[in-house]
């Protein structure tokens, strides 16, 4: 089996974080600074990330604000 991409690993453990309510509806999260320190990688590669959740539902933006938990989350 293939390693995972970067963005990949990234996307899978804010989505089980998002899942398993450690990050929890309506909540902000942390900013891409903070998850590309975290994970060790770029921004390009946080971007990519929060750019699927946003597409599977899992998160909204706020132009200015941040990036928060959708409430209530989409139905798996």
């Amino acid at each position: 089996m293939p390693a995972e991409y970067p963005y990949e690993r990234v996307t899978n453990e804010l989505r089980r974080r998002i899942r398993t309510g450690i990050y929890k509806p309506g909540e902000k999260m942390p900013s891409r600074a903070q998850v590309a320190a975290e994970f060790g990688v770029s921004d390009i590669v946080v971007g990519t990330a929060m750019r699927t959740l946003k597409a599977e539902g899992l998160t909204e933006s706020l132009t200015g604000i941040g990036t928060f938990v959708a409430d209530p989350l989409p139905n798996d």
